[in-house]
């Protein structure tokens, strides 16, 4: 992209609260929530216990004891079902809510600064991006807008993937985004043995996207 220009997003977003929201995401999360600082944002897969991908979520650290949890629209359910029925014990409440933004791609995106509870650099490979997400969002001015379509032609040429992109089959290695995902240092989550079996025999999955 030769300039800058910004689609429309929005997102289902779970809001988990608690003094052991940061322990329990570990557990659950493929990704290291332990390592988030306020304000942090990282990708993450949540897995069924055999590794099959539930969501592709972004995970970010609003405070101490509370996280945002983000996906595509129409996943939140399956996401609040998953994750709700491992709860026993646990001070972890959540709270679902639609937030909306922009993802921002082109020179100078990067350089953007924003009020809002999410503002991720983009990982598509490439080209500068920023990620803006939250309650109430406005775009700065001169920047271009973007259909859903043209966000798309630019996702799928560079790589990145979405759910549309999987079925109820598709485990992490298969989706070559696993160095943005995952932790292999942190400790056990749902789905790990799956997954780390493949990374550490340097295994080719049976598909890739």
């Amino acid at each position: 992209m030769e300039k800058l220009a910004a689609a429309p997003i929005r997102r289902d977003v779970l809001l988990a609260t608690g003094s052991d929201a940061r322990e329990y995401l570990n557990s659950q999360l493929t990704q290291d929530v332990s390592s988030l600082t306020d304000g942090a944002s990282a990708w993450s897969f949540l897995l069924e216990p055999k590794a099959e991908i539930v969501a592709l979520i972004r995970v970010t650290q609003l405070d101490e004891f509370r996280f945002a949890l983000d996906t595509e629209p129409g996943l939140g359910r399956a996401v609040r079902d998953r994750i709700d029925g491992f709860l026993f014990r646990t001070d972890v409440s959540f709270e679902a809510v639609e937030w909306s933004g922009f993802a921002i791609r082109g020179p100078g995106a990067e350089s953007l600064t924003f009020d809002a509870p999410i503002a991720m650099r983009s990982p598509w490979p490439g080209i500068e991006g920023v990620d803006v997400l939250g309650p109430s969002v406005e775009l700065p001015d001169g920047v271009d807008l973007l259909s859903d379509e043209e966000l798309d032609a630019v996702r799928i040429r560079l790589g990145w993937p979405s759910m549309a992109d999987f079925d109820d089959k598709t485990t992490p290695a298969m989706t070559g985004i696993v160095p943005h995902t995952g932790s292999f240092s942190k400790g056990c989550y749902t789905g790990q043995e799956m997954v780390a079996r493949v990374h550490y025999r340097q295994a080719t999955p049976p598909r890739r996207l």
